[in-house]
């Protein structure tokens, strides 16, 4: 009997090797292996995943904005008639303009000050330090800001000291 078991149990054991996995749950839970076979050839039955629809987000069209712009730097020329302002850059954002005369649009609606004083266009004059804030567009610069001082208002006058003849004497308590 022993070589009659060792057989059967050899015999199990290369039959659950060939059985594949799902075929062994099926032959221990007693089907005959060519149902298993069966079983295991069909494909399962899978629903395809939907996403749920999403409408696509899209930014509103807007035309470009004109690129913000400063500058500072001593006034060459005021142009009322013309609404123009020339002026020797010495400082700003942009300091490839450095150095160079810029001639810039004052719009109507800018406001102007000079000296800390509403001002027009007319009332600066050549040598004015001018500070101008606006846009840069296809056409050139267009100032909605000019803040103006005249040079003597940089430059305060020191009084002149007179020295005193003679010492004035210090009383000792």
């Amino acid at each position: 009997m022993r070589s009659t078991t060792r057989t059967a149990v050899v015999a199990a054991l290369l039959v659950g090797l060939a059985v594949p996995t799902a075929g062994a749950a099926a032959a221990a839970a007693g089907t005959t292996p060519a149902a298993t076979a069966a079983v295991a050839a069909k494909k399962p039955v899978t629903k395809p995943v939907t996403k749920p629809v999403t409408k696509p987000v899209t930014k509103p069209v807007t035309k470009p904005r004109a690129a913000k712009v400063a500058a500072a730097g001593t006034v060459v020329s005021a142009d009322a008639a013309a609404g123009t302002v020339t002026f020797t850059v010495r400082g700003g954002r942009d300091k490839a303009l450095r150095g160079t005369d810029l001639v810039v649009t004052v719009a109507e609606t800018a406001r102007i000050r000079r000296d800390g004083k509403t001002a027009t266009l007319a009332e600066l004059t050549a040598g004015d330090h001018v500070s101008v804030q606006g846009t840069k567009g296809e056409d050139g610069w267009t100032v909605t800001r000019v803040t103006a001082s005249s040079p003597e208002d940089e430059v305060a006058e020191t009084p002149e000291v007179a020295p005193t003849p003679t010492p004035t004497p210090t009383s000792a308590a």
